[in-house]
């Protein structure tokens, strides 16, 4: 985006095509010298730092806008406009009924719910994540993690050294935990379906890189087919596990007490019964998607940052012994850890799960000294804000 100042009005020109779009990666080639000699960054974050960045320094501005089709957005950068915007729920809501179907079809349940129904399911689902409840899990987090620590020594003993992609065993690794403790299912049942929303997911992050056109969702695309298959599939698996355990919990049948028992002992579940499950559906799906891939995400990130910090290496591992020794990690021992929570905090500031939030204002809305208009998407550059030099020193990055 082009930035042109006459007097007092302040013009942009937005980028389009493949040939401005290497003219603008061509301007980006200095900044990127200038990031982390690790080498460690995303695209993403190159593309976006360049304008907002440049925005800052040369024209002393923490909000600015652009036009992406026929919606404007509007960047905010101030920490206590971007507080207002996400307390003030009536006023900014999400946005998900102007993103592309593809989106709206993967989230649902808590990330979709607004207002009341928000608070009313939340409630919920609290009890879930009660400290008690997570102390727990403890157990099933240990027995996973010795299954991948397994599996890993398995390639080492073939040889001296192994070299390998650890991700997808992180993967797995966040997985088996989703399963073994919020539904209390089998891991190689469930594999095929993490499969299918880990597809889902990349189709949701290309489509987001173009413009939404209106009633795109009706055409015979290739990726709208393959959604609709990808939907019918996990409609079909989930509804028969929910069916199945409410059966049980009807017949007076033991069930683990877990997140699915919850939800289906809650008023959600008298209010839709069993034969009308969509929201059931919607918040099952949400816990099996969020809740393994942000995890995964975290745990490569903080391997990475450690492979290359050799000291806070040292200081995780000395902590661990000292703390541990010889036994396995149980709740007591995990309360007194100091450096593991601050490296695993400074990874969420780094690559935090969400890089950006945005939400929408339905009618002209007063946000601090400005009036911003009806139908337009506010943008917050999370990842962005957690590098900012003015809020976290010089070696914010």
């Amino acid at each position: 985006m082009e930035h042109h100042s006459h007097s007092n009005v302040d013009n942009y020109h937005c980028y389009s095509g493949m040939e401005n779009f290497e003219l603008v990666m061509d301007y980006t080639k200095e900044e990127r010298k200038d990031a982390e000699t690790t080498g460690i960054q995303r695209e993403f974050l190159y593309f976006h730092e360049t304008f907002v960045w440049r925005y800052k320094r040369e024209f002393n501005g923490k909000q600015s806008f652009m036009w992406v089709g026929p919606r404007p957005r509007v960047l905010i950068m101030d920490p206590e406009l971007m507080k207002t915007v996400m307390t003030k729920h009536g006023n900014f809501v999400k946005n998900f009924k102007v993103t592309n179907n593809i989106v709206q079809t993967l989230v649902t349940g808590l990330l979709h719910d607004e207002g009341k129904v928000w608070s009313k399911n939340r409630g919920i689902l609290n009890p879930v994540f009660h400290l008690e409840k997570l102390k727990q899990m403890i157990p099933a987090f240990q027995t996973v993690c010795d299954e991948i620590m397994s599996e890993w020594d398995e390639l080492v003993s073939k040889d001296e050294s192994h070299l390998m992609d650890v991700f997808p065993y992180l993967e797995s690794l966040t997985s088996r935990v989703v399963s073994r403790t919020l539904f209390a299912t089998d891991y190689a049942k469930d594999k095929k379906l993490y499969q299918v929303l880990k597809e889902m997911a990349f189709m949701a992050r290309q489509t987001t890189r173009m413009v939404d056109l209106p009633g795109a969702k009706y055409l015979p695309t290739e990726t709208n087919r393959r959604a609709t298959q990808i939907m019918s599939e996990l409609r079909k698996t989930l509804n028969a596990l929910i069916k199945e355990r409410a059966k049980k919990i009807k017949a007076g049948q033991t069930v683990e007490d877990n997140f699915l028992h919850t939800l289906l002992g809650s008023e959600l579940a008298q209010a839709h019964g069993i034969s009308n499950m969509e929201d059931m559906f919607g918040q099952v799906k949400l816990f099996y998607f969020a809740g393994y891939e942000s995890t995964a995400n975290m745990l490569v990130w903080t391997l990475i940052m450690l492979s290359i910090h050799h000291d806070w290496q040292e200081r995780a591992r000395q902590e661990a012994f000292q703390v541990f020794g010889d036994r396995k990690p149980d709740y007591e021992g995990i309360s007194q850890l100091k450096v593991i929570p601050m490296i695993f905090n400074e990874v969420l500031r780094l690559y935090p799960p969400v890089v950006e939030l945005s939400r929408l204002v339905e009618e002209d809305t007063k946000l601090g000294e400005y009036t911003i208009p009806a139908d337009t998407l506010l943008m917050l550059p999370l990842v962005i804000l957690h590098r900012d030099p003015e809020y976290w020193g010089e070696d914010s990055k």
